[in-house]
């Protein structure tokens, strides 16, 4: 079964990128001025004792931008209360 997700409105671009094998990042890119961006995060973890789980993180920008924000690295091994939003943006 497909899902149709449609990736343009009038206010926002939505984007849906596999940053690697364990990590996928959903951007929400404001198309007009006065709107904030959004970005999530779902990436895998595991531990050195071979546990696996599915972490998430939802950013808002601070001020209202339509430029693309730089998504730092996730580690695969990330302590989850150490990953950061990017600069400019706040956790939700």
């Amino acid at each position: 079964m497909a899902i149709g997700l449609k990736n343009e409105t009038e206010n926002y671009s939505y984007r849906i990128i596999q940053l690697n094998e364990y990590s996928v990042q959903s951007i929400s890119l404001a198309k007009k001025k006065g709107l904030k961006n959004y970005l999530g995060v779902v990436w895998i973890t595991e531990s050195n004792e071979g546990y696996s789980s599915t972490l998430s993180k939802i950013c808002e920008s601070n001020h209202p931008s339509t430029q693309l924000p730089v998504i730092p690295e996730i580690s695969r091994y990330a302590n989850f209360e150490k990953v950061s939003c990017p600069d400019g943006y706040s956790s939700l």
